[in-house]
């Protein structure tokens, strides 16, 4: 079986193993069909998990995770005659020629994006962390936890969380080719299932605005559903320059960072409808179990889409004592207790890693060179040049704010704050860790800083298409 033969079968097994889940989350949306591979990557990661920390093999557990998955959604279907009429309402709707000829017009330029995966090219990361990983999660149980718990390999980041390596180690049990390159087809073909979300979310703001301005006007709202396809176009495009060459050859920081930029539009910018909060549930797992930084983004978007939802709803009188704001706990326990749950359940990994004692990772361990105040210009010198695109769009922030305003309000779209919290707290994170971290930060910096940009650039960008469709509706109104 060649590589591309090998990596689409890996593909297809898991979105096989995530449909179900994508049914009952999302619905047969046109996004739903690369958000399947997406939800399989999920199990696998959960699969990993449960290797290193009981007995098997990861196979094992993926399919056992993937018939508990079925098993859930079935259940859903089966007590909730609502969801199957939501169903066939939701596939009518999805089946008309603007959705479909909009999502071909977004693969393909989610496959030019991708264009460099026909050069083979295994990045230096991959091949000592994500392969490594790989290979012990291939062995099963003994092996992986042996191997997680050799302090010889702590250069390896043992520590790191599973997902990138699950997926790798899964496409080799199922393909039966073994090689590099299936592993790191694999992820280039999830990095495109992400990209495809993430862009497609600019196309359902257009489409949530339209049914908002243009209730009573069906040809202006179709063309703003249009003008949404090109600016998922256009930023998809723009997104596969920013990642360049990451993006096909095996490193962690494109997919979680476009996992991530597509949980900050359906679950901040878009309506918070339940469907969507099912994209973001599946987005935010991929972000969480990807890496480290993934990890503590994820955390702060459970937050800040939480918040959000709770301030759509009557708040206590913080001016009242606490019985009031008792009572609205109380009332509130639900979606109080879900974000716990998520925060929770994306700290998983960490607290596996202190049970079975995996030691310390040397780049979160040991003493920083330099002062606070050198590492602090050294690490806005060094992230500075990857970040031009926030100034544009703090730009058309401030503008758009001014003079679009309320038409964003009347579109049903989330105030572009929740987007700029996001931001600020993902650069806090991210520039926090070189500043308070160890070791020499120029050397840091030269070797990660162009990966760890991603996220923040590519929000930026997001940003600004969002503000241009704001523009564009406004033009047609």
């Amino acid at each position: 079986m060649s590589p591309a033969e090998a990596a689409v079968l890996s593909v297809g097994v898991l979105a096989l193993g995530g449909v179900l889940p994508v049914l009952a989350l999302v619905g047969p949306r046109v996004f739903a069909v690369p958000l399947c591979p997406l939800a399989g990557a999920v199990l696998a990661g959960l699969a990993a998990i449960t290797c290193v920390m009981f007995a098997g093999t990861l196979l094992t557990w993926f399919v056992l995770w993937a018939i508990a998955a079925a098993a859930v959604s079935v259940a859903v279907f089966w007590r909730r005659p609502d969801q199957r009429l939501e169903l066939r309402r939701t596939l009518r709707q999805e089946a008309r020629p603007l959705p479909l000829v909009g999502g071909a017009v977004v693969v393909a330029a989610v496959a030019w994006s991708l264009r460099t995966l026909r050069i083979p090219n295994v990045g230096f990361d991959t091949r000592a962390i994500w392969l490594v990983h790989a290979h012990w999660l291939r062995q099963g149980h003994g092996v992986a936890l042996a191997a997680l718990r050799n302090p010889f390999l702590v250069v390896t980041h043992p520590s790191y969380p599973p997902l990138l390596s699950s997926v790798m180690a899964l496409a080799w049990r199922v393909s039966g080719n073994g090689s590099d390159r299936v592993a790191v087809m694999v992820v280039a073909l999830l990095n495109g299932c992400a990209l495809f979300v993430a862009g497609w979310g600019v196309v359902e703001a257009a489409r949530l605005g339209g049914t908002h301005l243009f209730a009573e006007r069906p040809r202006r709202r179709h063309l703003l559903a249009a003008i949404g396809i090109v600016l998922a176009v256009l930023v998809v495009l723009v997104a596969g320059g920013v990642l360049g060459t990451f993006a096909t050859n095996g490193y962690a920081d494109p997919l979680w960072s476009l996992s991530a930029v597509a949980a900050v539009l359906f679950g901040l910018v878009v309506e918070p409808r339940a469907s969507d909060l099912g994209v973001v549930a599946i987005m935010l797992g991929v972000t969480g179990l990807t890496k480290v930084e993934g990890t503590a983004v994820a955390i702060v978007l459970v937050l800040s889409i939480g918040l959000r939802h709770l301030l759509r709803q009557d708040g206590p009188d913080w001016r009242s004592g606490l019985r009031p704001i008792g009572r609205y706990v109380r009332q509130h326990r639900r979606p109080l207790l879900v974000m716990a749950g998520a925060v929770v359940a994306l700290s998983a990994w960490e607290v596996v890693v202190q049970i079975i004692g995996v030691p310390p990772d040397a780049s979160t361990t040991g003493r920083g060179e330099g002062s606070l105040a050198s590492r602090v210009s050294g690490t806005w010198d060094g992230a500075a040049p990857h970040l031009h695109v926030v100034g544009l769009a703090l730009v058309c922030a401030v503008a758009g704010a001014v003079l679009l305003g309320p038409l964003r309000r009347r579109l049903g779209l989330g105030n572009d704050l929740w987007g700029w919290a996001t931001l600020a707290a993902a650069a806090l994170v991210l520039g926090g860790a070189y500043v308070f971290g160890p070791g020499n930060l120029d050397l840091w910096l030269a070797t990660s800083v162009n990966r760890t940009t991603i996220f923040v650039a590519l929000l930026g960008w997001w940003i600004v298409a969002v503000w241009a469709l704001c523009g564009s509706a406004g033009v047609l109104e």
